[in-house]
């Protein structure tokens, strides 16, 4: 009883701050890059979202054995500053069909250096540009918009929403 997480309103929404992924970053990436957990938009900065695959995992329905499901689609918001090489990632939950509750997601670390430096680099212009978005990709199963937090905050590259990278943020 005393290991059990204690369960979050089923409406709060978990926004993950990828600092804890940066590691993974630096070794796929060929050039200086820093975090900076205060990155925003301004008119320096770029912004985009893009969906990495992993999975999911709710460890309130079921504490000792959590629920775990995969995704092709986790939004994931990048704010990067090419002059200074900073940047920023936020990832979004996602609702579990089983009890509603927002659950964590859990990024294919692949995947997930493969798009941040793909977006870095064509930022950068340092690389063909049909590598510089998402629209290329092969979307297979529907999107669940209605439990996708990326979704409901409007950002998600997959939602119901015409939303896609905002390549360049000019006052």
């Amino acid at each position: 009883m005393g290991n059990e997480p204690s369960k979050p309103s089923q409406h709060e929404a978990m926004e993950i701050d990828g600092q804890c992924l940066h590691g993974a970053v630096l070794q796929g990436s060929t050039t200086f890059l820093v975090y900076d957990t205060n990155l925003t938009i301004s008119r320096l900065t770029k912004y985009a979202t893009r969906s990495v695959v992993g999975h999911f995992v709710c460890k309130y329905c079921r504490p000792l054995d959590p629920w775990v499901w995969k995704s092709e689609d986790i939004c994931t918001e990048l704010w990067y500053t090419p002059v200074s090489g900073r940047y920023r990632t936020q990832l979004h939950s996602q609702k579990c069909k089983k009890c509603g509750t927002f659950a964590e997601p859990q990024v294919d670390l692949d995947d997930y250096m493969r798009k941040l430096t793909g977006a870095f680099q064509g930022w950068r212009t340092e690389r063909p540009p049909e590598y510089a978005s998402q629209e290329n990709e092969i979307w297979t199963d529907p999107h669940d918009s209605e439990r996708c937090h990326g979704c409901l905050k409007g950002v998600c590259p997959k939602g119901d929403k015409d939303i896609k990278d905002i390549k360049d943020t000019k006052a």
